[in-house]
C-alpha cells in the first residue's frame, strides 16, 4: 500500500545489503510512503566501503559485540577497511545509521492518518517495545538460523547477497564468500547449539505474537497498521517466506529438509499467517 507525502526535493540514498531484513524494514517503510529514493545494493563486506565516510561509526552495542568475536587478523582488517552496518540513509540535512532512525525520519514525513507511531503515549509505549523485542531478539535469531541452515550453500547465498548490487561484486562473489563465511561464522558464533537457541528464541517470539492475535485483532497494537507490524513481518519474514519480500528468495524445494520443516510450522501458526496477510496487503508488491 503506497500513501503519498509532502515533496521532497530530490531522491534519499539508501544503503544495503539486498537480503538484509533490517534494510528490507526501511525499503518498505520509504515505498510505503512513495519517499522517492534510490537504493545502492552491496554485497557483504562492500557495503563497509559505501558506508566509509559515514561520520561516527555506529556505537550500537550489538555491531561491537559481534565484532569482538572475530579473529585478531579479521578484526584488523575490518577495522582497516572501515564503514558500518546498514542501512544507512542518505538525506539532505543528515545521515541516518539504523533501520530504527530511517522509520523515525519516515515518520514524520508522513501525514496524520499515514503515521508509522500512534500519538496515544500507552500504544506509543507498546509500539515501542515491540519494536524493541523484534530488532533486539527476533532480528539476530532469524539471522542465525537461516545462516546455520544454508551458509554451506554458495549457490543459496549468492543470489541473495548479489541481486542488484555492482557487476564487479558479483564477479568476485567466489572469491569473497569464502572469506566472508568465516568472518560470519566468527561474529554470529554460528553452530549447532546457538542455532536450537535462535530457534527456540523464534519460537518464543511467534508465540507472543500469537497470544496478542488471539483476540482477533487486525494488528498489533490499535487499529492501524504501524511500525510494529511492518518491523515483525520484515524481520520475521525469512522464517515464513512470504511473497513480495524485496529480493528473490529461494523456493522451499531448494531448501534443507530441516529449515523447510521450520518453515512449514511458522506459516501455520497465527503470527506466521499474520506475517502472510501483511505481505499480501501492505508489502511492497501492493500499490
Amino acid at each position: 500500500m503506497t500513501l503519498g507525502i509532502p515533496s521532497i526535493a530530490s531522491p534519499v540514498r539508501l544503503i544495503t545489503i539486498p537480503v538484509s531484513h533490517y534494510c528490507e524494514k526501511t525499503r518498505w517503510a520509504l515505498l510505503r510512503l512513495q519517499i522517492p529514493f534510490v537504493e545502492e545494493r552491496h554485497m557483504p563486506p562492500f557495503h563497509r566501503f559505501a558506508t566509509r565516510r559515514v561520520p561516527d561509526r555506529s556505537t550500537n552495542s550489538t555491531v561491537i559485540r559481534t565484532e569482538g568475536n572475530l579473529s585478531p587478523l579479521n578484526r584488523f582488517v575490518s577495522r582497516l577497511v572501515g564503514g558500518q552496518a546498514v542501512p544507512v540513509l542518505f538525506t539532505e540535512t543528515a545521515v541516518l545509521k539504523d533501520s530504527a532512525e530511517i522509520l523515525e525520519w519516515v515518520d514524520e514525513l508522513a501525514p496524520v492518518q499515514s503515521k508509522l507511531y500512534p500519538s496515544e503515549p500507552h500504544q506509543r509505549q507498546q509500539v515501542d517495545e515491540l519494536i524493541g523485542m523484534f530488532d533486539a531478539e527476533l532480528a539476530p535469531a532469524v539471522r542465525l538460523w537461516l545462516y546455520f541452515h544454508i551458509f554451506d550453500r554458495s549457490e543459496l547465498i549468492k543470489p541473495l547477497w548479489c541481486q542488484g548490487v555492482p557487476w564487479f561484486e558479483r564477479l568476485l562473489f567466489p572469491v569473497v564468500f569464502h572469506w566472508m563465511r568465516s568472518n560470519v561464522f566468527q561474529m554470529y558464533v554460528i553452530d549447532e547449539e546457538s542455532e536450537a537457541k535462535a530457534h527456540a528464541c523464534m519460537c518464543r517470539i511467534f508465540e507472543q505474537v500469537d497470544h496478542l492475535l488471539a483476540d482477533g485483532r487486525a494488528y498489533l497494537v490499535g487499529d492501524r497498521f504501524s511500525a510494529a507490524d511492518l518491523t515483525f513481518a520484515t524481520l520475521a519474514a525469512a522464517a515464513v517466506l512470504p511473497r513480495g519480500y524485496g529480493v528473490t528468495m529461494p523456493g522451499l524445494d531448494s531448501l534443507p529438509i530441516p529449515m523447510v520443516a521450520n518453515i512449514q510450522a511458522c506459516r501455520e501458526t497465527p503470527a506466521g499467517k499474520f506475517v502472510l496477510r501483511l505481505y499480501e496487503e501492505h508489502g511492497l508488491s501492493v500499490s
